[in-house]
């Protein structure tokens, strides 16, 4: 039933075509709100950056391959949902989970009141869960998908995507709650089961319930930015008239009034809680003890406690790069010293390694504040927002944007003491003096201090390392994994990782063991394969290195894959027009753009006029992206089984995402090399297959000519 919904002339029937775009955009999004919003709420699975996308491409590839109908079970899909967000606000009530034994340091829970779990267990838990969720989605996809021609019906699931992510970014863009995500989830999901009254019912019974649900966990002063959910205290401290904002159910930062009216309140008081006043006051005015700056820029402003300090100290002008906007609207609305409020006081919405790397200011202080971040930038990318600010290339950029005497101030929350070894080293190196420190952790370093290697602070603990200090590999722009000691994936991390691969085997062969037989185990199935893993490394390098030419912003990460899928259409256009480009030139374009990327460094490309800083990395990085789209195409437009190799592919993009790891051994750019070996394989397959195929041809030739003359 390749064409069954394709007419006269190559029209495609409608109602066919709008149930695989709405099914296509149900998949679609409901991927993208589970990667989005389960990590939010399970806080701990912010340190797996992408166990989320890989369960839902397991569940949505299993699924597209088998076919089996769904009608049965779609109606009470919206229950299982239900079901679903109910156990995910709850699930930190419930139990308190066990931290790793070794590798990234776990924060504390908040409220560990339940069950102990290892942490593992949560893993495996939640990676089953969503995995089964996608896989009816994908059995709709891709029952539908096999009622067209393979490219027409990928045309439509493309299309689809991109209403998805565009949706997506709309609903980031407005700041809604998932409230939101899950109305517009449930609203194809409806139309889909419009004549079926029944269904009806169910899913709008499972829609109140998760409604329900989301209100009953929802804190007073909750917000969703476009990265986190952020709650603020409700009331600020009765001594101190501090607020702590939490993300994603995790201690971030504390509003701190440090003004003159709490300082002389202080006077002769000794409650515990001027404790933390003594301390951050003398933290926050530590530089100012040092210079006077008439010139200020803040990396990581967030609700504002740097620009106060600022303030406070009589700086003329002051820049604050802060990445989260609602984050610097809270601080608009609740900081009790109200520094954005002041003329002096520039806020700038941006990535901080962006603007450093975009600026032409200079300033007598530079402060980097606490940008610690567990959150990941994208569930597609293996770095968290924070990466590429402590890495060597950053530093020397923001050497640059120093005056003649000015002072850099550099504070990180030190948990392992390599961290602290590491930025003591890459600061030496970067400035050619060693910095002061002070403990847990502050670093002074700048012409402001060249040559001293004493300097008493108020209320600052001055800390002397050791000049036989061993040393560590820097953090750069190619590793930029800072709380990591070496390279290397940890032990619990090869843990996970390896139960995600067993479940994700166990999966595909209950699913596919019997219903595939010998097509899963075909060449053609290998070559889909190849194509989804070499797809997702390339997907992923190509949005590590837009956070370099753009930033890590979330609109960044969004039209990167809005650009993907773009890419996509484009080559679905190229293909349709005819048999030129053929598989073997796509190949080796495709190697070609991989040996480029390998080679160009996205950072040289800095020193051009603003268009060209932007346009030509991009066009460079998109190269590969472009190639692999092609491949796809090429190779789809001939099956006759279209619903069953688009899983595969899927599987293959799976595989792609657990290989995505390797750069925290190799680095990034060494992961277009891991990509060029794939199409190496990927090339050898295809030249396996056709001769395959050039053998069978005379034998079916033969047999035909034999079955012809034994006809009466």
């Amino acid at each position: 039933m390749r064409e069954g919904h394709e007419v006269a002339g190559g029209r495609v029937d409608p109602v066919a075509a709008r149930r695989l775009f709405a099914a296509s955009f149900l998949a679609l999004f409901f991927e993208l709100l589970l990667i989005r919003w389960v990590p939010t709420e399970v806080y701990y699975l912010g340190y797996f950056k992408n166990c989320i996308l890989l369960a839902t491409f397991l569940g949505f590839g299993v699924g597209c391959a088998t076919r089996f109908s769904v009608d049965r079970l779609l109606p009470f899909y919206g229950l299982g949902v239900a079901a679903f967000v109910i156990l995910v606000g709850r699930i930190e009530d419930l139990v308190k989970i066990q931290a790793f034994r070794t590798g990234e340091v776990l924060f504390p829970q908040p409220t560990a009141t339940g069950v102990e779990v290892p942490i593992l267990g949560l893993l495996v838990v939640m990676f089953v869960l969503c995995a089964l969720l996608m896989l009816p989605l994908g059995r709709l996809v891709g029952r539908l998908f096999s009622e067209f021609a393979p490219l027409r019906a990928y045309t439509i699931n493309v299309l689809a995507s991109l209403l998805g992510i565009v949706t997506l970014i709309a609903l980031s863009f407005f700041e809604t709650s998932p409230t939101w995500w899950f109305l517009l989830f449930f609203l194809p999901l409806f139309w889909l089961l419009r004549r079926d009254p029944r269904g009806v019912i169910v899913t709008l019974v499972s829609f109140v319930m998760v409604v329900v649900a989301l209100q009953a966990t929802r804190d007073p002063l909750e917000f969703w930015s476009p990265y986190h959910k952020i709650t603020l205290d409700e009331q600020p401290h009765e001594l101190i008239n501090s607020r702590m904002l939490m993300t994603n159910n995790n201690g971030h930062q504390v509003l701190y009034d440090l003004g003159a009216e709490r300082t002389r309140e202080r006077v002769g008081r000794t409650e515990r809680a001027w404790a933390a006043f003594d301390k951050h006051e003398a933290f926050y005015n530590a530089a100012y003890r040092i210079v006077r700056p008439k010139s200020v820029l803040i990396i990581g402003g967030g609700t504002g406690n740097e620009a106060a300090a600022a303030l406070r100290n009589g700086a003329e002008r002051i820049d604050v790069v802060e990445i989260d906007p609602v984050i610097l609207d809270i601080g608009r609305e609740y900081h009790p010293e109200r520094p954005y409020d002041a003329t002096n006081v520039r806020v700038i919405n941006d990535d901080a390694r962006h603007y450093l790397s975009t600026t032409n200011e200079t300033y007598d202080l530079i402060v980097f504040g606490f940008l610690d971040s567990t959150s990941r930038l994208s569930s597609m990318a293996n770095i968290r927002l924070d990466n590429y600010v402590y890495t060597y290339e950053c530093l020397e950029r923001a050497r640059t944007r120093l005056n003649d005497d000015g002072l850099l101030q550099l504070g990180y929350y030190v948990v392992q003491n390599f961290i602290k070894i590491r930025l003591y080293q890459m600061l030496t190196d970067v400035f050619d003096q060693k910095p002061l420190a002070y403990a847990n952790v502050i670093f002074f370093t700048g012409p402001a201090v060249e040559g001293r290697t004493h300097l008493a602070l108020p209320g600052m603990k001055q800390s002397l390392p050791p000049d036989d200090l061993e040393a560590v590999r820097y953090a750069t722009d190619d590793w930029p994994y800072l709380s990591l000691a070496k390279p290397s994936i940890s032990r619990d991390y090869v843990i996970s990782l390896a139960l995600m691969l067993v479940l994700s085997i166990v999966m595909i062969g209950i699913f596919l063991g019997r219903s595939a037989g010998e097509r899963f185990r075909s060449e053609a199935s290998a070559l889909f394969l190849l194509q989804g893993i070499a797809f997702m490394l390339l997907e992923t390098n190509c949005i590590n290195r837009m956070a370099l030419v753009l930033g890590s912003t979330w609109i960044v990460t969004s039209v990167a894959i809005v650009f993907v899928l773009i890419s996509s259409l484009l080559s679905i256009a190229i293909v349709r027009r005819g048999p030129w480009p053929g598989v073997p030139t796509i190949l080796g374009f495709l190697a070609a753009s991989l040996v480029l990327n390998f080679f160009v460094d996205v950072n040289s490309f800095f020193g051009l006029p603003r268009a060209a800083q932007i346009v030509i990395p991009s066009l460079i990085v998109y190269l590969p992206i472009l190639g692999s789209s092609l491949l796809f195409c090429r190779m789809f437009q001939g099956q006759q089984t279209g619903a069953f190799y688009f899983g595969i592919n899927l599987l293959g993009a799976m595989l792609g995402g657990f290989l995505e790891y390797l750069t925290l051994v190799i680095g990034i750019r060494n992961l277009y090399l891991v990509g060029l070996a794939v199409v190496a394989a990927l090339a050898i397959v295809y030249v396996r297959s056709r001769t395959t195929q050039e053998h069978a041809a005379p034998q079916l030739a033969t047999a035909a000519g034999v079955s012809s003359r034994r006809s009466p």
